[in-house]
């Protein structure tokens, strides 16, 4: 899903940008308060920088993604029986995995034990009084008890499958039916699928991925990691989402490489 260089990459991007700001900073404010109080140019410097992060939230979701690649808090999951490791930056149980329909391919019968991610906004609003998203990552953890069938990866490929294309036909139903009222077409929410079995550190995993473009014309990736417990036989369904696929994608990895049953 990503390899070790695109990591690389978003480390040495960010750390060049935070380096930047603060060189800048620093030697515009030795050059305009050069007798000032080392304390007082500190404070100075941590309140400028906080600013132009404030009005610059791009800056902030660069940094944010820096944190993501590089710093994680062990979660475990006591009802569910497993662990992960998600990344500082991200809230657990927020509102905002609600949004982004990370939900569709899960089973009605599914039971969620974790949904975390965050969000970043800008401070301009857009039409409708709506601000205006620079970027967000979302992570959810379900299971199905079992013992389940389909269990083979390939099975729940298949399975996982057929609910995104029985969505699929019924948007593209929806969407026939608004026509006839000039009403323009929903967009594709199931979007490209591609599945592959993966083994991921001993461990093999059905993943399925999709990209979409939304309601609001960005372009969002979806992740399914399907995987049967060898204990009790319960599908576990890890679910990722993100409008920033590039910088996310082997950040998703890691997580998934993290994820163990207890």
């Amino acid at each position: 899903m990503g390899s070790t260089a695109a990591v690389a990459n978003i480390e040495i991007f960010g750390i060049l940008i935070v380096l930047g700001m603060i060189g800048g900073i620093v030697l515009f404010s030795n050059r305009l308060w050069p007798k000032v109080d080392p304390l007082k140019k500190w404070i100075v410097e941590t309140v400028v920088i906080i600013l132009i992060l404030l009005v610059n939230p791009l800056s902030l979701f660069r940094i944010v993604c820096l944190i993501d690649g590089n710093f994680a808090s062990k979660y475990r999951n006591a009802s569910g029986k497993f662990s992960v490791d998600v990344p500082w930056t991200w809230d657990i149980n927020t509102e905002d995995v609600r949004r982004d329909s990370d939900f569709m391919g899960i089973p009605e019968s599914a039971k969620t034990h974790l949904r975390a991610g965050f969000r970043i906004s800008s401070r301009f609003f857009e039409d409708y009084g709506r601000a205006r998203t620079v970027g967000y990552a979302n992570m959810r953890v379900d299971s199905v008890g079992g013992p389940v069938s389909p269990s083979s990866p390939e099975e729940l490929l298949a399975d996982l499958s057929a609910r995104l294309t029985e969505r699929k036909e019924l948007v593209s139903k929806t969407s026939d039916m608004l026509s006839k009222y000039a009403v323009a077409p929903l967009p594709d929410v199931v979007g490209d699928v591609r599945s592959t079995v993966e083994n991921v550190r001993g461990r093999i995993w059905a993943k399925t991925a999709r990209t979409v473009n939304a309601f609001d014309g960005r372009e969002r990736t979806f992740v399914y990691y399907q995987i049967v417990s060898p204990a009790n036989g319960a599908l576990y369904i890890v679910t990722f989402s993100t409008d920033h696929g590039p910088q996310y994608l082997p950040i998703f990895r890691k997580v998934i490489r993290s994820f163990n049953f207890i």
